[in-house]
C-alpha cells in the first residue's frame, strides 16, 4: 500500500490542486481485483478515501466559476474512485476467509441448467473479483451440486443452453468439486433426435459415479438400459439416495434384461421408484429405510413394499388403480 500516494494534508481551496493527486484508475482496479481482504492496509485505504471525499466536497461546494476546468474534468473520475474505495472498505471484504467460505457455502444452492435458464451461483461469485474467484474455486462443495433438466421442452424455440455450454458447465463443476460427494439431478430429453446431447452428458458424469451421493434420473427407460450406464455397476460406494422416474411408451415392448447397476450400492438407504411392468430393476431392498413408490399401480407398489423389510418410512405417491401406469 506504500505506492498509494495518499495526500498527507488537505487544503481549503480547490485551487491548491498541486497537493492533490488522483490515484490512477488502473491502480484502483488492481486493488479491487487483488486479495485485499487478506493483505492490504485498510487504514491507508481509509486515508485515501477521506482525502478524495474532502476534495469532492470542495468541488461540490464551489460554483463552476470558482473551480478550474482541469479539476472539473476530473470530478467524474474522482466520484468513481470514491465509490470503489468505499467498496474496498465494505464489511464483506474484511471477513476472514473461513467466515467467507461458510457464507459462500450457504448461498450456493447448486447449479441449475434448463433449456431456458442457467443458474450457477458459484460461477457468479467467482466473477466478482480475483480474490473471490480464487476462494470460490478452492471450495469443492460449491461445485458438487449439479441439476440438469432438459426433459421438459418449453414453448419457445429459442433455447438458451446448447450442448457445448452444458459440457463446459459439467466439466468445470466436476473438476472443481475435486473429491467431494456429488448430488446429481438429471432430466434427459426423450426425443431420440437429441441423443448426442444425452450421450455427452452421461459420458461426462459416469466416470465420477464413485462420488455419487444423491442421484436422481428422469428420462426414457431405454437410456438407463443403454451400455453407457453399465460402468457404474459396482462403482457406487457413496450412493445414499436414488430417485428414478422412467418414461415408457404404450407400444414399447418390455425390456428383457433386468437392470442391476444399482444393486451393489452399500450405502443406499433412500429410494424413490416408479415401478412398471415394462421393466425390472434390482435394488438392495433390505437396506432401504426410506421408500417412495410413485406413479405406479397400487399392486406393483404393494409388491415393492413386501421387499423393503427394513423401511421405517414409506410413501405412496400418486399410485392409481383406475388407470394403467406407463
Amino acid at each position: 500500500m506504500d505506492d498509494l500516494n495518499v495526500t498527507s494534508s488537505k487544503t481549503g481551496s480547490v485551487h491548491d490542486h498541486d497537493n492533490f493527486t488522483l490515484q490512477k484508475t488502473s491502480d484502483v482496479f488492481d486493488l479491487l481485483r487483488a486479495k485485499y481482504y487478506a493483505f492490504y492496509d485498510l487504514a491507508k485505504i481509509s486515508q485515501h478515501l477521506a482525502t478524495a471525499e474532502h476534495y469532492m466536497q470542495l468541488l461540490e461546494d464551489n460554483s463552476e466559476a470558482e473551480v478550474p476546468v482541469s479539476l472539473r474534468n476530473r470530478q467524474k473520475e474522482l466520484r468513481s474512485q470514491i465509490i470503489w474505495y468505499r467498496s474496498l472498505l465494505a464489511p464483506i471484504r474484511r471477513l476472514p476467509l473461513e467466515c467467507l467460505s461458510h457464507i459462500f457455502a450457504l448461498v450456493c444452492t447448486g447449479c441449475k441448467v434448463t433449456r431456458e435458464e442457467v443458474d450457477c451461483p458459484a460461477t457468479r461469485l467467482s466473477q466478482v473479483c480475483a480474490g473471490w474467484r480464487e476462494l470460490a474455486r478452492s471450495i469443492p462443495i460449491l461445485w458438487s451440486d449439479i441439476n440438469i433438466n432438459l426433459y421438459l421442452v418449453p414453448e419457445s424455440e429459442s433455447f438458451r443452453c446448447n450442448g457445448d455450454m452444458i459440457r463446459s458447465i459439467l466439466t468445470t463443476h466436476l473438476e472443481l468439486s475435486k473429491n467431494s460427494p456429488l448430488c446429481i439431478v438429471l432430466g434427459l430429453p426423450s426425443d431420440p433426435a437429441e441423443s448426442q446431447t444425452t450421450n455427452d452428458i452421461i459420458h461426462s458424469l459416469v466416470p465420477h459415479s464413485r462420488r455419487f451421493q444423491d442421484f436422481s434420473f428422469e428420462g426414457r427407460s431405454s437410456t438407463l438400459w443403454s451400455d453407457v450406464f453399465v460402468s457404474i455397476k459396482g462403482n457406487l460406494p457413496q450412493l445414499q439416495s436414488l430417485s428414478l422416474k422412467l418414461t415408457t411408451w404404450v407400444d414399447m415392448p418390455p425390456l428383457s434384461r433386468k437392470l442391476d447397476i444399482f444393486y451393489d450400492a452399500p450405502q443406499l438407504r433412500v429410494l424413490r421408484y416408479q415401478h412398471s411392468r415394462g421393466y425390472a430393476i434390482e435394488f438392495p431392498w433390505t437396506q432401504i429405510t426410506n421408500f417412495t413408490s410413485q406413479y405406479s399401480w397400487c399392486s406393483l407398489a404393494l409388491e415393492d413394499l413386501c421387499q423393503v423389510t427394513m423401511a421405517d418410512k414409506v410413501t405412496i405417491h400418486r399410485c392409481d388403480t383406475r388407470r394403467k401406469a406407463l
